[in-house]
């Protein structure tokens, strides 16, 4: 199959970068140079299947390969990390069959989560090192999330874990 999706038919627009990868073209040529040497660093030493070489050596992507150059795999790899298609419609869209874009995505994401680390810009999980990073910040605006979480099904526990915030639950199960 041929890749119907690849960054030279869209390196000039923006605007389509931007909605593909969630990066300026400037930014993803940032990342790129990240993403490129954390990929030669990892495939140098190790084969695509993750078993170790015999010689570490560049690697050199074969002339028929689905994703051949590195900006094609940042590609791919920010518009499943952005985006979230199922797998068959990243098979469509970048020309291959979903079984091996099941392959490529395990390939290419502790990839670019090296280079995003290389590059400094990985999401803070823990709050005294986001409070370091952020203590020279004057604003800060934090976009929160909602996640379902697993419920007690001992009501009393479930009442001391609750909230509050959602009133209709709290109406129905109050008196408990």
């Amino acid at each position: 199959m041929k890749i119907a999706l690849n960054y030279q038919d869209i390196e000039n627009q923006s605007d389509a970068v931007l909605s593909l990868t969630g990066l300026l073209p400037e930014e993803f040529s940032m990342l790129l140079v990240s993403f490129t040497q954390a990929y030669q660093a990892k495939y140098s030493r190790l084969t695509l299947d993750g078993k170790i070489r015999q010689r570490n050596t560049l690697v050199k992507e074969r002339f028929n390969a689905q994703l051949p150059l590195a900006q094609d795999k940042l590609l791919f790899i920010l518009y499943q990390t952005k985006l979230n298609p199922i797998q068959q419609a990243m098979a469509v869209t970048f020309g291959m069959r979903q079984p091996h874009v099941s392959k490529w995505l395990k390939i290419l994401r502790p990839v670019l989560e090296e280079a995003l680390k290389y590059e400094e810009s990985l999401p803070e999980r823990n709050s005294k090192r986001l409070w370091v990073k952020l203590k020279d910040e004057s604003e800060v605006i934090i976009d929160g999330v909602e996640r379902p979480i697993q419920r007690n099904k001992d009501h009393q526990i479930q009442r001391e874990d609750f909230s509050g915030k959602k009133k209709t639950y709290y109406k129905k199960y109050r008196n408990l």
